[in-house]
């Protein structure tokens, strides 16, 4: 028995290799190679030298396959080889085939350059089974003939595509770095939601209908749904600062604790919670804006009754109450400041570019192979439920590449209510005004245009697989058990897949900073860019303040080389 060689983290695959004796050669022409159930024989004169040029090695191994690489295909495979310092049919065959799957280089191929490596004529092997050229070789179940044929690699459905090892970048959970590398363990102190008492039910219960639909006397048009519980989120998170930091008996707690009178008084709580949030939890600025906004939302609710202001009138909501201009007013003096605020999250742990995110979408494609190379070395096929995993990984990357929009569109994407496919097998997406965040402003949105190129992963998880997921519900993507997508469910399933492959913790609003940025560092036109913002459901000015993530010096750098160009000085370097 001799043994393959495979990357360290598979078991050894073995194989059978019978030397027939020179007595019982019947043809000492030709080595005989059997995969599975098929057998090849390759003549002494296609045999492979270790010292053969990678070229060589692959002619001579298509050859013995049956088939015909074009030019371009197997120039393509070259080039791949010796950009990876792959120059030899030796380099080929010492591969492991960790490294051929990440490489592109089809499984078969490879298999059978080892299979027809020569050895010297005293039996010493540059490969465990390399063959003399003067014997006949047999081997035995070295490979199912499942492998994508060479031609076909870069085209390969999702039938016959090979997944990859999830950990082959090496980025490990238990090496993942801080975001906030000042802060310290976080303890829990927020109440959730099966902590309410009843009465803190009924009464969130009463929060969100006042906040999401209509009545009389309602002084302000209602807000999305999701916002008013991404606002109950912040409120809870109040309540449990008031039950665990300042030791108010749970029972005692209701709406009105958080804001306990009208009078500039009552925002003293909530300046008391964001100051302990700023120096036990190191917030960022704009989490001390959304948790502001949670108070306003819940000072409105809770003196409703005393405002006098008549809705239509011309006077701003709930104006005559001091408790909302005092939150108006902190929250003004803190959107100024988070305009110039420093970043409280390490952003090298998280940022990439453009084009590390297309390889990060590249990579998951992969993922998507409904086959894998088993502990043996066997090529066998994934289960549905992991094949829809990663199928649904991939699709939320994918999109997002395309459409860089807020991660409520993925989560809420349901085929015939917002997601649709027209004529020519393309699939859009359409928005009403209470679809997105900004809906209000700019009223119902212009399709969202999925490409094309994604269609055979997108029809096969709608039509084969998404059912192996065994959702409870009628949206496209799911959580493993089966529930809806939550922003926290999404952002965590986004974020541990980026750092997998690219050891950067990239979240999904972060996408839309990625392609901005990108895109404002091009050579862009104004016009494009203000139609980049209509697309994305922004205005020009927040494209620019908020997800523009260049440098003052990246900023500026056209600028300093256009003086540089009219002065007849030598152009600066670019950053």
């Amino acid at each position: 028995m001799c043994s393959l060689k495979m990357f360290s983290s598979f078991r050894c695959a073995t194989t059978s290799v019978q030397r027939i004796p020179k007595s019982l050669r019947l043809y000492p022409s030709a080595a005989t190679v059997f995969y599975g159930r098929n057998c090849t024989t390759i003549s002494c004169s296609a045999l492979i030298h270790p010292d053969d040029g990678v070229e060589s090695a692959i002619s001579v191994a298509s050859s013995v396959l049956g088939k015909t690489l074009s030019f371009e295909s197997k120039q393509a495979l070259v080039q791949k080889l010796t950009d990876n310092w792959y120059t030899s049919a030796k380099d080929i065959a010492d591969m492991s085939e960790e490294e051929s799957i990440s490489l592109g280089f089809p499984l078969r191929l490879k298999s059978t350059i080892e299979k027809a490596l020569v050895v010297d004529e005293e039996g010493s092997s540059s490969h465990p089974d390399g063959i003399k050229a003067s014997e006949t070789l047999v081997v035995k179940d070295v490979v199912q003939d499942v492998t994508p044929q060479v031609e076909d690699v870069q085209d390969a459905t999702l039938e016959e595509r090979v997944c990859p090892r999830f950990n082959r970048f090496g980025f490990h959970t238990n090496a993942i770095p801080k975001v906030v590398p000042t802060r310290s363990r976080i303890t829990k102190y927020s109440i959730s939601k099966k902590e309410l008492t009843p009465q803190l039910k009924e009464e969130f219960d009463r929060l969100i209908r006042f906040g999401t639909e209509r009545f009389y006397g309602a002084q302000s048009e209602p807000i999305a749904m999701v916002t008013a519980e991404k606002y109950t989120d912040h409120l809870r998170g109040f309540l449990g600062y008031l039950a665990n930091v300042d030791k108010v008996p749970l029972e005692e707690l209701s709406l009105q604790a958080l804001v306990p009178s009208s009078g500039r008084q009552g925002v003293i709580p909530a300046f008391n919670y964001t100051q302990w949030l700023i120096k036990e939890r190191n917030i960022a600025v704009r989490t001390e804006l959304l948790v502001l906004r949670s108070v306003l939302f819940v000072a409105k609710f809770v003196y409703h009754d005393q405002s006098q202001i008549v809705p239509g009138s011309g006077d701003k909501s709930y104006s005559d109450l001091d408790v909302v201009k005092e939150l108006r007013a902190l929250i003004n003096s803190r959107r100024k400041a988070s305009k110039v605020a420093p970043r409280v999250a390490d952003e090298k742990t998280k940022w990439m570019d453009w084009n590390e995110y297309l390889f990060l979408v590249q990579e998951l494609r992969k993922e998507t192979g409904a086959l894998k190379v088993d502990s043996r070395g066997n090529t066998v096929r994934r289960e549905d439920k992991d094949i829809a995993w990663s199928l649904q990984k991939y699709l939320i990357f994918a999109i997002l590449s395309c459409i860089p929009d807020r991660q409520r569109t993925i989560r809420e994407l349901k085929i015939g209510a917002t997601l649709f496919k027209e004529e020519g097998d393309r699939y859009v997406i359409r928005h009403g005004p209470a679809d997105y965040k900004t809906g209000r402003a700019y009223g119902e949105r212009a399709p969202l245009y999925i490409s094309t190129t994604i269609n055979p992963e997108l029809e096969a998880y709608i039509n084969t697989y998404r059912s192996a997921l065994q959702p409870n519900h009628e949206y496209l993507f799911t959580q493993a058990n089966g529930q809806p997508l939550t922003d926290k469910s999404l952002y965590k399933l986004f974020w541990t897949t980026s750092f997998r492959i690219s050891g950067k913790r990239l979240t999904p609003h972060m996408v839309r900073d990625v392609v901005i940025t990108h895109l404002r560092g091009t050579d862009a036109s104004e016009r494009e860019l203000e139609a980049l913002a209509i697309y994305m459901g922004h205005s020009v000015s927040v494209q620019k303040s908020t997800y523009d993530r260049r440098s003052q010096q990246e900023k500026v750098q056209p600028a300093v080389n256009l003086l540089a160009s009219i002065t007849g000085t030598k152009d600066p370097q670019e950053p």
